[in-house]
């Protein structure tokens, strides 16, 4: 008959600060160190001088600690327990299978430990647990993409990594880029880290040069960048030969290419000197009607962005990112956001993508409480699938008449707008055309409501 192992808490463990002992294969504790037994010992005013001081262990199942049934299979285990006489006294049970010969469990290693701080406010706030998971979740995302320098790109998922190796080739090739996106997507923001990046593989601090075409004329563009005069003909202006007017190196990003004149494009392509070319385009067909030698001079990497109505998974992680960098520098107000909130900013489409995203939570931070947002601190008028077409409580009070119209008339100004915006971008003569004002109206317009020009 096989000898049963004798069980004991390890010598090295003895004179250990923590709280070890040691339980049998049937749960039974059969040892443990001085430190466990003054963290578990309560000892009765009314008892003998020479009685056996009671111990008091903290419970799983209401009566007493024991291993859970993982730790029995050889799994090992961390969790948070509580005293069952002081219920909102917290433990860390950490607990280890001990084997014998024949690999079978015959006992456990358990360790008790005083709870943190931390651990005893997210225990009684869930909520607040969320928030933490979720900051959390976000540092090592961004810690991963650091090596990059590209942690301001937070997502999640197969093509976000791929998207985000795409950038950092485009970043070290001195070939010519283009950023394919909705409005507010992000593109400027791109366009600047490959500009910043480059410079910095380079050893040089040279601008970056905007060129948009929706606002100047070809004209114009031809004489200042590139030297050549459209006034003498097509054919003396086809035979010049175009030179850049800026200093080597620098970067020169294009706003539209869909509003680049076709003469501007032939000169574009034949122009000499040492430029990064950047450009940006709302649709894939837009790069498609460029002028074919243009085209394969001007989109040798094509990045795409991605409208966050087709990221709504990573609506959370996006939004926590927004709130740090607001809460930058200063000790945080609020620490994240409840799965009950989430939800709502997830069920709202966002037309007017990274930029609205920014707005919302920048209007949470300026009003919500804290330390997490909750369902109710999101702003009425993006909950909801329909976004900028939900419709609002009518307000019972008669004197308020005025104020409710003025509001409606205004979501319904913002709603158009912004499809509008959505469908031509940075295009702002196109985007006047559809609305049927003009360009300076249009500009008040978005001034009026919140919406700055991309």
């Amino acid at each position: 008959m096989p000898r049963r192992p004798r069980l004991s808490v390890p010598s090295f463990f003895l004179g250990s600060p923590d709280a070890f002992a040691v339980w049998d294969a049937a749960g039974r504790i059969v040892d443990r160190n001085e430190a466990f037994l003054r963290l578990f010992t309560t000892t009765e005013d009314t008892a003998p001088a020479n009685s056996v001081p009671s111990i008091v262990l903290p419970s799983l199942d209401e009566s007493r600690i024991c291993p859970p049934e993982s730790v029995f299979r050889g799994q090992s285990c961390s969790l948070l327990v509580s005293d069952p006489v002081e219920a909102s006294r917290l433990f860390r049970f950490e607990a280890w299978p001990i084997h014998g010969e024949s690999e079978s469990v015959v006992g456990i290693l358990g360790r008790v430990t005083p709870a943190s701080d931390r651990e005893i406010s997210e225990s009684v706030d869930p909520a607040r647990a969320w928030g933490v998971a979720l900051q959390e979740e976000l540092t090592k995302r961004r810690a991963r993409q650091k090596p990059l320098g590209l942690e301001s790109f937070v997502g999640f998922g197969p093509e976000h990594e791929a998207k985000l190796k795409l950038i950092e080739a485009a970043a070290r090739a001195d070939c010519p880029v283009v950023i394919v996106g909705e409005a507010a997507t992000g593109r400027h923001h791109l366009a600047r880290i490959l500009h910043l990046k480059h410079q910095s593989q380079q050893g040089t601090r040279l601008p970056l040069i905007p060129i948009d075409p929706a606002s100047l004329p070809a004209e114009l563009l031809a004489r200042d960048f590139l030297g050549i005069d459209f006034t003498v003909g097509p054919r003396d202006a086809a035979q010049s030969q175009p030179a850049w007017r800026v200093p080597p190196g620098a970067t020169i990003l294009i706003e539209s290419l869909a509003e680049l004149d076709s003469r501007l494009q032939d000169g574009i392509a034949r122009a000499t000197g040492s430029v990064r070319l950047v450009s940006l385009a709302h649709t894939r067909e837009e790069i498609d009607r460029l002028d074919p030698w243009f085209r394969a001079r001007s989109a040798t990497i094509v990045i795409e962005l991605t409208p966050l109505r087709s990221r709504i998974e990573e609506i959370p992680i996006l939004s926590q990112s927004i709130l740090n960098r607001i809460q930058a520098g200063t000790k945080p107000r609020i620490e994240g956001f409840s799965p009950e909130a989430l939800e709502r900013l997830k069920m709202y489409d966002w037309p007017g993508n990274w930029r609205e995203l920014e707005r919302v939570v920048r209007k949470i931070h300026a009003t919500a409480v804290g330390p997490i947002v909750l369902a109710d601190d999101i702003p009425a008028d993006i909950q909801g699938a329909f976004g900028g077409a939900w419709a609002k409580p009518v307000n019972p009070d008669p004197s308020a008449a005025g104020n409710r119209l003025e509001s409606a008339l205004q979501d319904a100004s913002r709603a158009t707008v912004l499809q509008a915006l959505e469908r031509y971008g940075s295009n702002k003569a196109a985007v006047a055309r559809a609305l049927g004002i003009s360009r300076p109206k249009l500009y008040r317009l978005l001034a009026e409501l919140g919406l700055e020009s991309e």
